[in-house]
């Protein structure tokens, strides 16, 4: 998940339909099978590459049946990723939690 604060105009991101074009070209930049970026802050995108491998050691660590656990890394730029991955609403933003 991206929060409002990995972009570079947030409140045109709340405010904005997900379209799948738009969420197309999202995962095109991310993917680096596109350099033009006209949506994300610098650093957006390096960050969701770091954190990958987060997901990839959860998902095949974590045994959710077994217990009840989630984790979730958050980072300054907006960057938020957890497991088991779960809908959050648009406007969430952990960027603003006091942790």
């Amino acid at each position: 998940m991206l929060s409002k604060e990995a972009f570079l105009d947030p409140d045109e991101y709340l405010i904005s339909e997900e379209t799948e074009n738009r969420v197309n070209a999202y995962t095109k930049y991310m993917n680096g099978e596109s350099e033009q970026n006209k949506y994300f802050k610098a650093g957006v995108r390096d960050m969701v590459v770091a954190t990958a491998k987060a997901d990839e050691i959860w998902s095949t660590t974590v045994d959710v049946e077994e217990h009840t656990a989630f984790v979730y890394i958050g980072t300054e730029n907006g960057v938020f990723r957890n497991y088991p991955g779960v809908r959050l609403n648009k406007s969430y933003d952990h960027t603003v939690r006091p942790w």
